[in-house]
């Protein structure tokens, strides 16, 4: 999106505003915040922690951007969800600090970042992207497509993160919430960025638990009936390119429970979408889908 020197006065207005409005916004740990949309609480209804949203317009409402705001204290939610990560074995983190959460935002992007230039610490603008969130989807009240109508684009999911896989990246919170299908064409776009990996991780560790939270997320999200969850995650398991990822995710989901996760059971169940019977249910099912490949 290019936008006039006029344009960009006023989105830089706008911005500053929000900031002003939101800096005093206390941490959400357990109910999030709404992530905004222009059509917010119809068929858009997931929510957000560490970060606050909101669509702004420019030039008389013929340009759109989303603001993504890293308020104070967020850090707040990073101690908390960086403790259930390690306690869990998720060998992965938020950032505490503003500043480096915005600075590896924008290399990490799969949306264009807008500059808004200095003074605008902790807030990244970008093009809004007319979207349905994939957990909206999943849920039953985005669209209203049906399984069978549904499926090929889950399908197109898995074969996005195959293909980053083989060019060696990985992602680091690859939930269902983190993944937006744009209005049209519902082709996916993975977003929010700021979970990183630790540094030292293993690539093959990063894209088994990059399915890890991809596939339980998806599986934990859908209400589509009359789908079983345990046949979706064996639909999703094979579509997996890498032997080895695949060898590795089912390794991970013939283990108990660690104790970690059942102490922090309500913040990884939350973060996909997955029920205790669910979770059980989906492990069953990709062990299953190992055995017979």
């Amino acid at each position: 999106m290019e936008l006039s020197r006029e344009e960009l006065g006023q989105l830089q207005k706008n911005a500053a505003a929000f900031m002003h409005e939101k800096r005093f916004t206390p941490p959400c740990i357990m109910s999030g915040h709404p992530v905004d949309h222009v059509l917010r609480g119809i068929f858009c209804k997931v929510k957000n922690f560490s970060t606050i949203t909101k669509v702004v317009s420019v030039n008389g409402g013929t340009k759109r951007a989303f603001l993504i705001y890293r308020y104070p204290l967020s850090w707040v939610h990073s101690v908390t969800d960086n403790l259930q990560r390690w306690a869990c074995g998720r060998p992965s983190t938020k950032p505490f600090r503003r500043a480096t959460w915005q600075k590896s935002f924008v290399p990490k992007s799969t949306i264009p970042v807008i500059d808004l230039g200095p003074g605008f610490e902790g807030l990244v603008a970008m093009e809004y992207v007319p979207n349905f969130n994939l957990w909206d989807m999943l849920q039953g009240n985005a669209k209203k497509l049906t399984y069978d109508q549904l499926r090929p684009i889950l399908f197109k999911v898995i074969d996005a993160v195959n293909a980053m896989h083989a060019q060696g990246q990985s992602w680091g919170e690859l939930i269902a919430n983190n993944i937006i299908l744009h209005e049209d064409s519902l082709e996916p776009v993975i977003c929010d960025t700021e979970v990183e990996y630790w540094k030292r991780t293993p690539l093959k560790t990063r894209k088994m638990f990059d399915f890890r939270d991809l596939v339980f997320s998806i599986c934990g999200a859908s209400k589509l009936p009359p789908v079983l969850k345990e046949s979706l995650a064996g639909e999703l398991f094979a579509r997996i390119q890498d032997r080895d990822t695949k060898a590795l995710l089912a390794t991970y989901c013939s283990k108990r429970r660690s104790v970690g996760q059942v102490i922090f059971w309500q913040g990884l169940g939350g973060c996909l979408s997955c029920s205790w019977d669910d979770y059980n249910a989906i492990k069953r099912a990709i062990v299953a889908a190992w055995d017979r490949s």
